[in-house]
């Protein structure tokens, strides 16, 4: 079950490939992702 609306899909686009990054250890460490946002503004 799940819905059918464009924005739905468009989620499920993203968790997917969030998922697939993580099964091929592309993502980056949330301490670093922080310290990435917080250097940028700075």
């Amino acid at each position: 079950m799940y819905s059918e609306t464009e924005n739905a899909a468009l989620v499920r686009k993203q968790v997917i490939s969030t998922f697939m990054a993580y099964r091929r250890g592309q993502l980056v460490p949330v301490q670093q992702a922080r310290q990435r946002h917080t250097n940028a503004f700075r």
